[in-house]
């Protein structure tokens, strides 16, 4: 048994001792996830905010494709292109005169983004990273009402609406990396975005509520990634 387990810490070490900075070259990654969907209610419906769905977690899958550039075996850029398809949940139940009210918003995003990362290797396993992406960014969102209790008829009462939006992007990339060789990179990372978005009923005429605009989103996304540069 010990013969074993002084064999395993061996060939850790081996490999530990092996690693060496990751190289210049193109690169193709894959990376998932948790989004943290953030809403900001506008106009009249800051008043109901009380009621309404807040912070909205879920899942996040993205593909990666672009250039590493080494200025230095320590030092570098990444020029990449990206996508993040995400989907959240939020909801909030409120009860006032033997009524309850529960509201549940289901959000999905897309994310694409031209990216320019400066990364810096610490060691020759281990790193950091820092920068900025611009692209496009759509969101879709179903906000559900079911109301129960002691409604006028008895039943309970359900409903649909559907908000969307779109807007330009601008995530904040930061994170550390871990170098496999010369080909092999694991990232943990975080896109934070700059810019909200505006999402709207489109089938409201209503211009009491800020022109149909019902709440600024903003999608934070937590990530590991895994890139091979050839």
């Amino acid at each position: 048994m010990k013969k074993k387990v002084l064999l395993g810490a061996a060939c850790l070490a081996l490999a530990l001792s092996s690693a060496s900075y990751a190289k210049s070259g193109v690169f193709v990654g894959a990376n998932v996830g948790l989004p943290i969907t953030t809403p900001t209610y506008v106009g009249e419906f800051q008043n109901a905010e009380a009621s309404l769905p807040n912070t909205g977690v879920g899942y996040v899958l993205g593909l990666d494709a672009g250039y590493q550039q080494n200025f230095t075996p320590k030092m570098g850029l990444r020029y990449y292109l990206s996508y993040n398809f995400s989907q959240s949940f939020a909801s909030k139940t409120s009860e006032a005169n033997d009524i309850s009210q529960k509201l549940s918003a289901v959000n999905f995003n897309h994310l694409i983004a031209a990216n320019v990362d400066f990364f810096y290797n610490i060691t020759d396993m281990f790193g950091a990273y820092a920068g900025l992406g611009a692209g496009f960014t759509n969101f879709s969102t179903d906000m559900t009402g079911t109301v129960s209790g002691d409604t006028p008829d008895g039943q309970s009462q359900t409903a649909t609406v559907k908000f969307v939006g779109n807007s330009f992007a601008l995530p904040l990339n930061l994170g550390v990396s871990m170098n496999l060789g010369d080909h092999q990179v694991i990232k943990l990372g975080a896109k934070i975005p700059l810019v909200g978005t505006d999402i709207k009923d489109l089938d409201s005429t209503d211009e009491t509520f800020g022109n149909g605009t019902f709440a600024t989103l903003r999608n934070y996304i937590i990530q590991v990634g895994y890139s091979y540069i050839f």
